[in-house]
């Protein structure tokens, strides 16, 4: 029962570690570099393509569970999604196609930091089981040193 206290004890303090030092390095705010860049030749150019594009943006971002783990960049990409919503029902269709691809590459930045996210919790783990395996170890060899010396 010691042993599983202190392994549950070991993991609880190498997640908190991890969670505090591996956090993702700071970057510069991708969402301001992809509201100034145009539409781009490549780019959709109607609005039912760029909606669909957006919306399947969304859908990976919402897969990558971007909402919870990347926030502010989700947020971003809604409120470019909401503004080109609006164009579209205003019949500004150059601003609502403009829009919606912003979002669209809002929202798979926002996914793509998911993923980093994601990426930096599960190698958290993994050293936090490496961490507990080996001090169960190293606790099996005192105990049997221990046992020897009596």
């Amino acid at each position: 029962m010691k042993v599983g206290r202190h392994r549950l004890f070991i993991l609880a303090l190498a997640v908190i570690l991890a969670s505090c030092a591996s956090g993702p390095a700071p970057v510069e705010d991708p969402i301001e570099d992809v509201v100034e860049t145009p539409v781009e030749a490549s780019s959709p150019v109607s609005v039912v393509d760029s909606k669909a594009a957006a919306e399947e943006a969304k859908i990976k971002a919402d897969e990558a569970k971007a909402p919870k783990a990347a926030p502010e960049k989700y947020e971003a990409a809604q409120t470019l999604f909401d503004q080109a919503a609006a164009a579209e029902n205003s019949a500004d269709t150059e601003s609502a196609v403009n829009l919606y691809n912003q979002a669209a590459a809002a929202f798979l930045i926002a996914a793509d930091e998911a993923d980093a996210v994601k990426e930096a919790a599960l190698e958290a783990i993994a050293e936090a089981d490496k961490a507990i395996n080996e001090t169960e170890q190293k606790a099996d060899e005192a105990r049997q040193t221990a046992q020897e010396d009596q």
